[in-house]
């Protein structure tokens, strides 16, 4: 099971508040690797990445997950590959974690 919390991170759906006490619990339940962040709308798209970054409960690794990685292992059985508009998003160093390489089930994610 996967879980795409977009569509909850708009306000007119659930304030905040709300949306980040759901995230957190998600993830202290143990769905960290099966969170995935994507949004069919545009203008909802950079307040949502930056919730995620914002968080204050989430770690480097988690973050780079939610926002990346976690969609391309996802996908990967499927034989696609993720390509992120900006390869840092992939990358745990984006969020203050350690330099290692970001890997998927041991195959470097091609974001």
């Amino acid at each position: 099971m996967y879980i795409d919390v977009a569509g909850l991170q708009l306000a007119a759906i659930t304030p905040r508040v709300g949306y980040l006490w759901y995230l957190r619990r998600l993830v202290e339940s143990g769905f960290a690797e099966r969170i995935m962040f994507g949004s069919d709308f545009a203008d909802q798209v950079e307040s949502g990445i930056q919730t995620i970054v914002d968080a204050p409960f989430l770690s480097a690794e988690q973050k780079a997950g939610i926002l990346c990685s976690n969609a391309a292992r996802f996908l990967a059985p499927f034989g696609i590959r993720l390509r992120a508009l900006n390869r840092a998003t992939c990358s745990a160093r984006s969020y203050g974690g350690s330099p290692r390489q970001e890997t998927n089930g041991g195959q470097h994610v091609d974001a």
